[in-house]
């Protein structure tokens, strides 16, 4: 993604997506980036560097946003 004024909207250079089971947990999750994100980068960065890969604008109309998570005490 690049850098841009606001949080995460940036132009977006390459993305990597899979499913996510219903019954999955966050080391499910972290399990299948380690799986899949090296080769991922690898490829995007040679692809960046041969100006493969152009950048395109995110959809503000798919944006999600959080709140600030606060503290529990």
């Amino acid at each position: 993604m690049k850098m841009d004024a606001g949080m995460d909207t940036g132009d977006m250079i390459d993305k990597l997506g899979f499913k996510i089971g219903f019954d999955w947990t966050s080391k499910n999750i972290i399990e299948r980036m380690q799986q899949y994100g090296p080769k991922f980068l690898n490829d995007t960065l040679r692809k960046f560097g041969k100006k493969m890969l152009g950048a395109v604008p995110q959809n503000e109309n798919k944006a999600t946003y959080c709140s600030k998570i606060e503290k529990e005490s």
